[in-house]
């Protein structure tokens, strides 16, 4: 801190010549439960500091930065010439003994130690205790003034008055006491082998750490050209010499205590190391039969001569002998299994495992998706269906809702006959049905309809609305474990999977479900993230007043958070039937001909009364269907 001298004194103090080492050190820091109390803590001062060397902010005298210099011209300094007090504010009431404040003397230039240095402590800032007056040993040109009690005293304000016959220049003044905190936890370092090569910068290795940490050190010293990040542990750099593979322990301190970890750190001559972290930036790949993957290439440290996979790839997909790339296109249906790559020289090798599932074709992901919704199928009613869903210009995908009081075998005719005409979107469970159903119960359910239906279900709704409020049920994780487990069980047969969240108007949930992307980033585990083929918008206009989020940066969120699956919309329309007219060819438009909105962006629009509304060919709201999904054949692919 600096404090500005009077023009009387301007000339004494430009004869001194005093060099100034930036560095400071605190040695008030060394025990592990008594700490600095004031440390940038509030205060006030009877005394402005001089306007050349101003107490910047107010705030240096808290601030936990010293000279040891001996520099007045450092900005550590304060000074004046007049008798002061400062006051500081603990904020609440703390335990404390010990009082200290640093001051600098320099003859030559008209500072000196002040005559006394006293201390007084309050708990309300109006009536104050005297302490005492602090004692204490120069050290060459500087001396801190400490006063401790016999026994700690429960303090918020403390007063340090001081008595000077010259210029007084003050430093860093602590309060110590005991305080109870908690020492840092919990350290752990994403790479803990690390194998360098000289003149090749390593990744930094970045930790992470329970609580507060205040220093960090390492022992021992890090390999030549190597350090350690003062500010958050992280070991970087690039090596300069050769170093045998040796332990390297690093700790971070606050003053209630520490915490350590440890770091394997080898550094080689170039080319002598094996490889090293292996990365693919797809590390679970949905694939569909007869449909090119996106190639998965990786990177490595280090040099790589060969490159092997085991098990064998599924077929039609291959492991490239020069950089380790998965691509092609596969040819028969895989269940998910890991494959291991490894890359090896003749000094070691590194591996990694990939996730690969392959699913049949259903000719759905790159095209458009004209939906329906079939709410009610029955033998006397699956004829004329067939007749409605025959008769249109394009292959609808129908999602077909299971009722809850049916067995899968109450549909298996009817659905073959619907299979026949059209892609099928199996709804085991609609969001209603949820409700009540246990883990086992909805378990047992799903195997009897994947068993029954299997070979006429093209994809499998895994949850429907799954996020919406009160009609599922309240426990979100009893409801995320059964769609997972739905999921799962489809996915590991190499089954399709689609899954429906609800968008309601802004406000109309609260809590965990108060926005459906905050439901799904908490409660879909990130390997059904990656996995799921579909993501489908359900959105009702009659239910949300016609309020959504924008369509635009809903689907941008969905397709980050969903990278891998085809993303549309599911159920809309009325509430109830409607009457043709127009304002159903309105609702028909407002969905059927909604822009791509993303890159896998695919249609959907499953209208719910599609089974009531549109089962006659001649009715012109059949004809308004048909005729916006021939629109969306020729604009949204």
């Amino acid at each position: 801190m600096l404090l500005g001298l009077v023009l009387f004194l301007g000339l004494a103090f430009a004869a001194c010549e005093i060099d100034s080492d930036p560095s400071g050190s605190d040695d008030s820091m060394n025990r592990a439960a008594t700490v600095n109390l004031a440390l940038n803590k509030t205060y006030t001062s009877s005394v402005s500091a001089s306007s050349t060397y101003p107490d910047t902010n107010s705030k240096e005298l808290t601030d936990g930065l010293y000279d040891t210099t001996a520099d007045y011209t450092s900005s550590r300094w304060q000074g004046r010439t007049a008798n002061y007090n400062q006051t500081v504010d603990l904020g609440s009431s703390k335990s404390v003994k010990t009082f200290k404040c640093n001051f600098l003397k320099d003859s030559a230039c008209g500072i000196s130690f002040p005559t006394t240095v006293n201390f007084k402590y309050s708990l309300n800032n109006s009536s104050f205790t005297n302490a005492g007056n602090g004692t204490g040993t120069a050290v060459g040109n500087l001396k801190t003034f400490t006063y401790t009690l016999g026994t700690a005293v429960s303090a918020r304000y403390i007063k340090m008055t001081v008595t000077r016959s010259g210029w007084a220049f003050a430093d860093e003044l602590e309060v110590l006491g005991e305080e109870s905190g908690t020492a840092p936890s919990n350290l752990v370092y994403p790479v803990t082998s690390i194998s360098a090569v000289v003149g090749t910068a390593i990744s930094a290795d970045t930790p992470t750490v329970t609580g507060t940490v205040t220093s960090w050190s390492v022992s021992p010293t890090l390999p030549a050209g190597l350090s350690l990040s003062s500010s958050n542990g992280a070991i970087s750099g690039t090596p300069t010499a050769v170093t045998a593979s040796a332990s390297y322990t690093v700790t971070a301190t606050n003053s209630y205590g520490s915490t350590t970890a440890s770091v394997q750190i080898a550094v080689s001559a170039s080319g002598n190391v094996p490889p090293s972290n292996l990365q693919y930036p797809v590390t679970s790949i949905s694939a569909v039969v007869g449909t090119a993957i996106a190639t998965d290439t990786p990177t490595v440290t280090g040099t790589v001569t060969s490159w092997s996979v085991s098990p064998a790839l599924p077929a039609g997909l291959s492991l490239s002998s020069s950089n380790g790339a998965i691509s092609g296109t596969p040819t028969a249906v895989t269940a998910t299994a890991t494959y291991t790559v490894t890359a090896a020289n003749s000094y070691g090798s590194i591996t990694k495992g990939i996730s690969i599932t392959v699913s049949a074709s259903g000719g759905l992901f790159n095209t458009p998706m004209y939906g329906v919704t079939i709410e009610t199928l029955t033998s006397s009613n699956v004829s004329q269906l067939v007749t409605a869903l025959q008769s249109m210009s394009v292959k609808p995908t129908v999602r077909i809702v299971f009722q809850k009081e049916n067995a899968a075998s109450f549909y298996q005719a009817n659905v073959a006959q619907i299979h026949n005409v059209a892609y099928v979107l199996g709804c085991v469970y609609d969001s209603e049905g949820e409700n009540g159903t246990t883990l086992a119960a909805h378990h047992t359910r799903w195997v009897q309809y994947v068993t029954t239906l299997g070979s006429t279900v093209d994809i499998w709704e895994v949850g429907n609305e799954v996020n919406g409020e009160g009609w599922l049920g309240d426990d979100s994780q009893l409801l995320s474990d059964k769609f997972y487990d739905a999921y799962t069980y489809c996915h590991n047969l190499g089954l399709k999977t689609e899954l429906t969240p609800y968008m309601f108007r802004p406000g109309d949930q609260s809590g965990e479900r108060a926005t459906m992307l905050g439901w799904l980033n908490t409660y879909i585990p990130a390997d059904m993230k990656a996995g799921l083929d579909y993501v489908l918008v359900s959105y009702y206009d009659d239910d949300n007043g016609g309020l959504h989020d924008p369509w635009q940066s809903t689907f941008d969120n969905l397709q980050v958070m969903f990278p891998n699956s085809a993303i549309g919309f599911g159920e809309c329309g009325f509430a109830n039937p409607h009457a043709a007219g127009t304002a159903f060819n309105n609702r028909v438009d407002e969905y059927y001909k909604m822009t791509k909105y993303t890159t896998h962006y695919i249609g959907g629009y499953f209208w719910w009364y599609w089974g009531e509304d549109c089962i006659t060919v001649s009715d012109s709201r059949w004809i308004k269907i048909n005729s916006d999904c021939v629109w969306m054949s020729q604009n949204l692919n």
